[in-house]
C-alpha cells in the first residue's frame, strides 16, 4: 500500500531559481488563460501565493521543493476552474523549510523534516510529510461537490480536504411576502380565471426564491507526500 501511495506524489525536480521563477510565471499565465476561457473570476495578478517570487528568486535549495508545491497548487487550482466555480477570492500556502518556514506537523503531531535537511537519524525521513494550503471560492452547490469530488480522486496527488467552511452567500431566510423596491409589500395580483393567458407584464414578475443562493466556501487542504518505506524512519 505504501509503495502504492508513494506513485502518487510528484517529484522534486533539481531546478534553478531562475527556472522556478519560470515555471511560476508559465503556471499563472495558463491559470489567468484558463479562468478567462471558464468564466471564474480570479484575484488580480493571481500567483498562487507565490508573489515574493516573481521578482526576486527563491534560495537555491528551495527551488526543487517550491516547483513541487507549485505544480501540486497548480492541480489544486485547476480542479476549482474545471468544476467551474464562480471565482476565487484568496489562495494561501504553508512555507517551505527550504525558504524559512516552519517544519509541517505530520499526523502525530511531531515536526516533519524534509527528505534535503539532515537528520540525527542518519538522514532519514518520516514515511508521511504534508503541507497544507487554504482556499476561499464562491460557487453553486454542484460545483462545490464537483470540487470535493476532484480532491478525492486525484491520482497525480494525494489531497486531504483537512476543514470546510461553507456560508450561505445570502444568509437572510427567503421572505413569504413579496417586496417592492422601497421594501414595501407588493399588492397581491388579481385571480386570473381558468384558462386565461396571462400578460408578457405578468410573466416577467415571475421570481425565483430558491435555488439562486451562492456558497461561500474556505477549506484547508493538505497535500500529503508519501516517501518510499526503505527511505523513511520506521521508528
Amino acid at each position: 500500500l505504501a509503495t502504492q501511495l508513494s506513485q502518487m506524489v510528484l517529484p522534486v525536480k533539481e531546478i534553478t531559481p531562475s527556472a522556478f521563477q519560470d515555471q511560476l510565471r508559465d503556471t499563472a499565465a495558463a491559470i489567468a488563460d484558463k479562468a478567462a476561457k471558464t468564466g471564474v473570476k480570479i484575484p488580480e495578478k493571481f500567483a498562487l501565493d507565490f508573489d515574493q517570487y516573481q521578482q526576486q528568486p527563491p534560495p537555491a535549495p528551495a527551488a526543487g521543493p517550491l516547483g513541487r508545491q507549485l505544480t501540486a497548487m497548480n492541480l489544486a487550482v485547476n480542479i476549482l476552474l474545471d468544476s467551474h466555480v464562480d471565482a476565487i477570492t484568496s489562495l494561501s500556502r504553508t512555507k517551505l523549510p527550504e525558504e524559512g518556514g516552519a517544519p509541517t506537523p505530520n499526523p502525530r503531531g511531531h515536526p516533519v523534516p524534509h527528505p534535503h535537511i539532515a537528520t540525527p537519524a542518519a538522514n532519514e525521513t518520516e514515511l508521511v510529510q504534508n503541507n497544507s494550503f487554504d482556499i476561499k471560492f464562491t460557487s453553486d452547490q454542484i460545483a462545490f461537490q464537483n470540487v470535493l469530488n476532484g480532491f478525492a480522486a486525484s491520482s497525480k496527488q494525494f489531497f486531504i480536504t483537512r476543514d470546510v467552511v461553507v456560508e450561505n452567500s445570502n444568509p437572510k431566510p427567503v421572505s413569504k411576502v413579496a417586496e417592492t423596491a422601497n421594501g414595501a409589500p407588493a399588492p397581491t395580483p388579481e385571480a386570473t380565471p381558468a384558462g386565461a393567458a396571462t400578460s408578457g407584464t405578468d410573466a416577467n414578475q415571475l421570481q425565483y426564491i430558491v435555488g439562486t443562493e451562492k456558497l461561500d466556501v474556505a477549506m484547508r487542504v493538505e497535500m500529503v507526500t508519501f516517501n518510499p518505506p526503505e527511505k523513511s524512519n520506521r521508528k
